[in-house]
């Protein structure tokens, strides 16, 4: 019965999110390319719009995407459009944030509320839509939550996350794979936090998972730069080393980080959400400044001839 509960509720958590990303392109994607356009004049500012506009689409996917075909059609100049995908970083870890104070126990409200509101609404429709899928995505991820005890219980998990545990490259390829697989870091973050819950993964390994995410969600925006010319590619190789070199510099000083990450909570799931957040506000806030320079090597490994 759980082993059914569990895979109803990863059915509704995918579904959920198919529904509240399709929705969300749907009302905000011209909207989001004029105001990436109009105010990323200077690196903060794309910062924290690139933030800003993640937290809201809940997609740094979707964002890096987007910036990827502005570099492209030369609307948006190379340095603003990594300002805005490291912002796009920070952005994308209110998700966490979210799942760590259980709000999918509200999940079911969540969803039959917006759906109402989008069959009598006459105007943003859109929006009610992505709300729904939401509630969708947060139902699942409860009964999901609640099947993890008996996949604990035989083993499954525990053995495969004692090997992350004792590789914390092993863990980061891991979190990369799926992210890659699903394209969405997000999701990724989701079960850690759920298996945080269970108490079925510790704090060092559950961070390693999420690195790994952050670098396998490159691969949307490196494939979406397939199809653009020199500078949409360069947006896109530029995200993707961001990602790994502040992978890099954490997992050198992983035992520091970790121990810092743990004296933020005592709740496992909010050092989990927390430790995700520092990691990219560090990373974003390290790169700002450079991100002239940063973007001049860039252009220098993918040159104009």
């Amino acid at each position: 019965m759980a082993f059914v509960r569990g895979l109803l509720g990863l059915m509704l958590f995918f579904a959920g999110m198919r529904i509240m990303s399709g929705a969300l392109r749907g009302a905000a994607t011209e909207r989001v390319r004029v105001w990436l356009a109009a105010l990323s004049g200077n690196p903060l500012q794309g910062f924290l719009l690139g933030a800003l506009t993640t937290a809201i689409l809940q997609s740094s996917s979707l964002t890096t995407v987007l910036v990827v075909g502005l570099v492209h059609a030369a609307i948006l100049p190379l340095p603003a459009g990594i300002a805005v995908i490291l912002g796009a970083n920070v952005g994308t870890t209110l998700t966490a944030h979210l799942l760590a104070i259980q709000v999918e126990r509200l999940g079911v409200f969540i969803a039959l509320a917006a759906l109402t509101a989008f069959f009598l609404a006459g105007k943003h429709r859109f929006s009610f839509l992505a709300a729904a899928g939401f509630g969708i995505l947060l139902t699942g991820l409860d009964l999901l939550t609640g099947s993890l005890a008996v996949f604990k219980d035989m083993g499954i998990l525990e053995g495969a996350l004692k090997a992350a545990e004792g590789s914390p490259l092993g863990g980061v390829a891991a979190g990369a794979l799926a992210s890659a697989l699903i394209q969405s870091s997000s999701t990724v973050m989701a079960f850690v936090i759920a298996l945080a819950r269970e108490g079925a993964i510790g704090l060092a390994p559950g961070m390693y998972l999420v690195f790994g995410a952050d670098i396998g969600t490159c691969l949307t925006s490196l494939a979406a730069s397939g199809s653009t010319n020199r500078a949409g590619r360069r947006a896109a190789l530029a995200h993707l080393f961001f990602n790994m070199v502040s992978a890099f510099i954490v997992l050198t000083a992983g035992p520091v980080f970790v121990g810092l990450v743990s004296a933020t909570s005592s709740y496992l799931p909010r050092q989990i959400a927390n430790g995700h957040t520092l990691y990219n506000l560090a990373g974003g806030l390290l790169f700002l400044p450079l991100v002239r320079q940063y973007a001049f090597l860039i252009m220098k490994l993918i040159p104009d001839k």
